[in-house]
């Protein structure tokens, strides 16, 4: 159902995995909104909107990707589940928003300054919040100067400049009045202007921030008297690989939020005459990312004295390892990249696997899918690991202590497979990240800590 602080008409809020239905739009707007659902893209071959039928009439189901949906005349927010269990309705609007915000900040290490960080997470809105940041501290470098480099031109002029391209001018004895010339020109015509360009103008179609539009009309009008072309597109992958040289780390924190708005192709995603603009994460991937980094910056707090020293392996780095090998060609197949492992004197004493999926008490193995389990136990197979955990968002009903296996003796290398949980439903604003620390010290400390 929408959230009570929906006030605008078109307008939706919804928490993940909840469905909005259509009966208030009439039927060539149902047929707007269906079809730019139907353009979305899906990242990974997954649907981020999926469509549904209730009571014989079609609606729409978020799923675990979270974010902002312009979909024709429906704006539709989805927010993760991340708030205090207690909080009213409105109260858990905001705590998921402001998590949200938080979340994205820590992953992306975004260079806020604190009373930035302050003043917008007492907002409401984490997409207006992250184009105000966007905006201002573009505005404020455009104003020192957009980033201009020496391109190498070639045109065709009645005069020299630069270099004459020698063989062309010969080749044309009936344009022996223009010269075929190159020569460097210094232009704002580069990448990451080109980029800025992009994502100013695709916000423009998203921000419902008087402030925020007023922002990027000035950016955009700035930008094309500088002569920045405005594409139509932009390579995802092209993009989250600019880098900055050390004259214009000035541009650190837009550069930053232009990747951020981007990836997924997000603000990339429109087809023909049929707009989806969209701005959403996978929730997979964010909660992953999240505990990833906080374990890499509270290590002392979490691991165990026995593990103090031990590496911490992200994502298989260096450590990939083949599920079977093809014996016709010795190659591995099904390569195993565990979110987390550690790594000590040649050994693999844990292995942690992060899942963004809720427990459901009352249900076989409190929801613990059979493939997840499968999957711990080719970790320690493999692996020859002791030890392999799953961490879940936590649910209060849930009991971890009832999910704890191991391996039978005859069931290959001996290992013990378990469950545990860290803590998502508080204000990580005012709260800061130790409830998720203390579920990690649990999840490393075999739920003794």
């Amino acid at each position: 159902m929408p959230l009570a602080a929906d006030t605008l008409l078109g307008q939706r809020t919804v928490f993940e995995y909840s469905t909005v239905e259509l009966g208030m739009w009439s039927a060539a707007e149902q047929k707007e909104i269906l079809g730019a659902v139907e353009h979305l893209s899906r990242p990974g071959g997954q649907e981020a909107i999926k469509l549904v039928v209730q009571a014989g009439q079609v609606a729409l189901q978020a799923t675990q990707f979270v974010g902002l949906f312009q979909l024709g005349p429906l704006r539709l927010q989805v927010l993760p589940k991340m708030h205090r269990q207690t909080a009213s309705t409105g109260e858990a609007q905001q705590q998921a928003m402001q998590n949200l915000f938080f979340m994205l900040r820590y992953v992306l290490d975004l260079p806020i300054h604190t009373a930035q960080a302050t003043q917008l997470e007492v907002g409401t809105d984490w997409f207006e919040a992250l184009t105000t940041l966007f905006t201002e501290s573009l505005l404020a470098e455009w104003q020192r100067g957009p980033v201009r480099r020496y391109e190498s031109v070639q045109d065709d002029l009645t005069t020299i400049r630069g270099r004459l391209r020698v063989q062309d001018h010969l080749r044309r004895p009936a344009l022996q009045h223009l010269l075929p010339v190159e020569f460097d020109e210094f232009t704002t015509d580069t990448r990451l202007n080109r980029l800025f360009r992009f994502v100013v103008a695709r916000l423009v179609g998203l921000s419902r921030s008087t402030r925020n539009l007023d922002n990027l009309r000035t950016l955009a009008a700035w930008m094309d008297e500088d002569g920045v072309p405005l594409l139509a597109a932009v390579d995802v992958a092209e993009v989250l690989r600019l880098r900055l040289d050390r004259l214009h780390t000035r541009y650190e924190l837009p550069l930053a939020l232009a990747q951020l708005f981007v990836q997924d192709a997000g603000l990339n995603a429109h087809t023909g005459e049929q707009q989806a603009q969209s701005l959403f994460f996978d929730m997979n991937t964010l909660f992953e990312a999240f505990l990833t980094d906080v374990l890499l910056q509270h290590r002392d707090e979490i691991l165990p004295d026995a593990l103090r020293s031990a590496r911490i392996v992200v994502q298989g780095e260096g450590h990939s390892r083949a599920l079977l090998i093809r014996k016709s060609t010795g190659k591995g197949t099904l390569h195993m990249k565990p979110d987390v492992l550690l790594s000590l004197s040649g050994q693999v004493p844990v292995i942690v696997d992060f899942k963004y999926k809720l427990l459901k008490p009352g249900e076989a193995r409190a929801g613990v899918a059979r493939e997840d389990l499968y999957q711990m136990f080719a970790y320690a197979q493999r692996y020859n690991c002791p030890e392999v955990v799953l961490v879940y968002p936590s649910v209060p009903q849930v009991d971890t202590s009832t999910l704890r296996y191991r391996v039978p003796d005859d069931g290959g290398t001996s290992a013990q497979l378990r469950a545990a949980m860290v803590n998502l439903h508080h204000d990580f604003s005012l709260e800061g990240v130790q409830s998720v620390v203390a579920g990690l010290r649990q999840a490393f400390h075999g739920g003794q800590a």
